[in-house]
C-alpha cells in the first residue's frame, strides 16, 4: 500500500546483494560506469556506460537500468560542481529474481551504499552528506533516491516499501513504515518460539509490467473519488464509512481496490498492536484476512500462491498444531509466521531443523497432490 501513502509492515530476510569495486569523483564528461554481474548471462563480460548528464537507459528491460538509474540519482549532487562519478563495480546476489523478494531494490540499495562510500572517501563528502552514511536519516534518503531511480529510469511505478526495508531494515524487527511521511518505527518480533518461513512459489512477476501499473491507476481513481470526495487527501485517511458513502460513484473493480487498501491499512495497524503484546493468534487471523482480500478484492494472487495459503492454514509441527499465525503472502515474498503452541507455549525440546525439514516435505507433497510440479518455473519450493 506504499504507493497510496498508507502503512506497510515489511521485514528484512537473510538474502542480499554485494557490490565491490572502485570509484572516484571526476570532472564532468569523463565519467564511466563499468559493470559485471555474477548473476548475468555473461558474468565475465564488462558493460561500459558513459556517464553523461543525460544517460540513456541501455534498453527497456536491461538489469543495468537499475544500476545506472541509481548512479544518475547521485550524480545530481555533483552536477552543480561540474563533477561526476566514475565507477567500476562487480555485483553478486542471492535474492531470487522475479520472486517478489525485492531483488531490484536490493540491487539499487547496494549500489547506492557503494556510491556513498565513494563520496565518503573523496574530498567531496560534503556534497552528499555531513552525517554518517549509516544514520537512519541517510537510510531514508537512500530509499527515496533508489525508489526515484526505479520510477524514472526503469518505468516502474513502484512505491517505496522495497527500497525502504532494504535500506533501513533491522535485525529481529519488522518496520512499520508511514509511506506518506517516509518515517518508520521498528516493531520487534518477540519470543524464541516464533518462526518465519519464506516459500518461493517460483511464479515470477514484474512491477513495470503486468497488473501492477493497473493497480496504481485504479487506486489513484479511488483516491480521487473516495478520499478527496470525502475531504481527505489519501485512502489511508479514509474509513469504511467513507468508502460506502461513495460506493455509488465507483465501478465494482475500483470499489474493491479501495476496499482492500482501506482494510489493509486497518489490518496493518492492528497487526502492530498484536505483535506488541505477542498475540500471534491475532497476527495469523489478520494475515489470513489480508490474503483473502488480496485474492478477492485486489486480484494479485495466483493458483500456486493460493495453494500455499491453503496448505499453510493447518499443518503439524513437532507433534503440535501450529494454529496461530497461518498465512502465506506474496508481499515481498511469501511469508508465514508460525508460533508453535504447546502446554504453556513451552518448547519441550523440539528439534526445529527436523520440524522445518518435515514441514518442507509436507508442503512439497501437498503441492504435488494439487498438481503443482517443478517444471516451467511454476513449482513451489521451501
Amino acid at each position: 500500500m506504499d504507493y497510496t501513502g498508507g502503512f506497510v509492515l515489511p521485514l528484512a530476510i537473510g538474502f542480499g546483494t554485494a557490490v565491490v569495486g572502485t570509484g572516484s569523483i571526476v570532472p564532468a564528461g569523463s565519467g564511466t560506469l563499468t559493470l559485471t554481474s555474477a548473476n548475468s548471462s555473461s558474468p565475465s563480460t564488462p558493460i561500459v556506460i558513459v556517464l553523461s548528464p543525460a544517460v540513456p537507459s541501455t534498453s527497456s528491460t536491461s538489469w543495468t537500468n537499475y544500476v545506472t538509474g541509481v548512479v544518475v540519482e547521485y550524480m545530481k549532487d555533483l552536477a552543480p560542481s561540474n563533477l561526476t562519478l566514475s565507477l567500476t563495480i562487480s555485483i553478486s546476489g542471492n535474492v531470487p529474481l522475479g520472486s517478489g523478494l525485492s531483488s531490484s531494490a536490493s540491487l539499487e540499495v547496494a549500489v547506492g551504499r557503494f556510491i556513498e562510500e565513494v563520496f565518503a572517501a573523496s574530498d567531496h563528502a560534503d556534497l552528499l552528506y555531513t552525517a554518517c552514511a549509516r544514520h537512519p536519516a541517510i537510510g531514508i534518503s537512500r530509499a527515496i533516491r533508489t525508489q526515484n531511480a526505479e520510477n524514472t529510469f526503469c518505468s516502474s511505478p513502484c512505491g517505496i516499501m522495497d527500497q525502504f526495508i532494504s535500506s533501513c531494515g533491522l535485525p529481529h524487527s519488522l518496520l512499520l513504515i508511514d509511506c506518506l511521511s517516509n518515517t518508520f518505527k521498528p516493531v520487534p518480533m518477540h519470543g524464541d518460539d516464533v518462526s518465519l518461513i519464506v516459500a518461493n512459489s517460483n511464479v515470477t512477476h514484474s512491477i513495470s509490467g503486468g497488473e501492477y501499473p493497473k493497480r496504481v491507476v485504479q487506486c489513484q481513481t479511488a483516491t480521487e473519488v473516495v478520499a478527496k470526495g470525502s475531504g481527505v487527501d489519501t485512502l489511508r485517511h479514509c474509513t469504511m464509512a467513507h468508502l460506502e458513502a461513495k460506493k455509488g460513484e465507483l465501478d465494482d473493480v475500483t470499489y474493491r481496490r479501495a476496499l482492500h487498501v482501506i482494510g489493509e491499512n486497518e489490518r496493518t495497524n492492528k497487526t502492530v498492536e498484536a505483535l506488541s503484546r505477542g498475540d500471534y493468534a491475532t497476527v495469523g487471523k489478520l494475515m489470513t484476512e489480508s490474503h483473502e482480500s488480496l485474492d478477492k478484492n485486489f486480484k494479485v494472487t495466483c493458483p500456486e500462491l493460493n495453494i500455499l495459503h491453503k496448505i499453510s492454514l493447518v499443518y503439524e509441527g513437532g507433534g503440535r498444531r501450529a494454529r496461530s499465525a497461518h498465512d502465506w503472502r506474496r508481499v515481498r515474498g511469501v511469508r508465514h509466521y508460525a508460533r508453535q503452541e504447546g502446554d504453556g507455549g513451552q518448547d519441550h525440546g523440539v528439534d526445529r531443523e527436523r520440524v522445518q525439514r518435515e514441514e518442507r516435505r509436507r508442503r512439497v507433497q501437498a503441492l504435488r497432490q494439487h498438481g503443482v510440479r517443478g517444471s516451467h518455473g511454476r513449482s513451489a519450493v521451501a
